[in-house]
């Protein structure tokens, strides 16, 4: 992804070494993933290559440790399906906030309800899911047309 993104951008490897301030060499290990790019090195290319969040998100799902250990995700799907997906949970919002109200309205959380806490908050990650999935393919989309 790193790679693909300079490409994107049309930098030449030299030109984004020196734009990033590292050696040739190690721009090359990050992209081949012989090497761990530090976060601030991430930012950096996101602004140079004119990636947005697509390749930070990227990076903290499949390279950052701390992203892993959190369970963060990125997800590419076609602008289709991730709206069809936001549809089925927006759809499904009513029933969630009811089920929320309900476990609620005593004031605490009793161990019969943790099954439906469970799939209130399945329904949040996939609100979630699908909503960053067509944040992006918005993003990818102004991107394509500023160039």
């Amino acid at each position: 992804m790193y790679r693909a993104c300079r490409k994107g951008a049309k930098l030449a490897l030299l030109d984004a070494s020196s734009e990033l301030k590292m050696a040739r060499e190690t721009l090359v290990k990050i992209e081949y993933f012989q090497e761990e790019a530090h976060p601030k090195k991430v930012v950096q290319m996101c602004e140079l290559y004119n990636a947005g969040k697509r390749l930070a998100m990227w990076h903290c799902a499949n390279h950052c440790s701390i992203g892993r250990y959190c369970g963060h995700e990125f997800i590419e799907m076609i602008p289709t399906l991730a709206g069809m997906q936001l549809l089925g949970a927006i759809d499904d919002v009513a029933l969630t906030k009811h089920n929320l109200v309900q476990v609620l309205r005593d004031g605490r959380i009793t161990r019969d309800e943790l099954p439906i806490i469970d799939s209130i908050l399945n329904k949040c990650h996939e609100f979630t899911r699908a909503a960053i999935a067509l944040e992006l393919e918005k993003e990818k989309t102004a991107l394509r047309a500023a160039k």
